[in-house]
């Protein structure tokens, strides 16, 4: 059974940096988010903590904003 420690965050640290170097924002920032979420959370196991949601923002109706009523001469 695996558990979360500071060497498992730092491990985690190490994959973000070498893909934000690699220019892989987006994984940079996903292992980001996780490492954000563990750290309150050493010492517990590793499946004991659900991963973050995956699927990025939702998406509002588009088109939502009242037009502007034409101006008369």
């Amino acid at each position: 059974q695996q558990y979360i420690t500071a060497e498992y965050l730092q491990e985690l640290e190490a994959e973000m940096l070498a893909a934000a170097e690699a220019l892989e924002f987006e994984r940079a920032a996903a292992v980001r988010d996780r490492i954000l979420q563990l750290r309150d959370q050493i010492g517990k196991p590793l499946h004991a903590v659900r991963p973050p949601r995956t699927g990025g923002k939702r998406r509002g109706k588009g088109g939502t904003r009242v037009p502007r009523p034409k101006r008369t001469q």
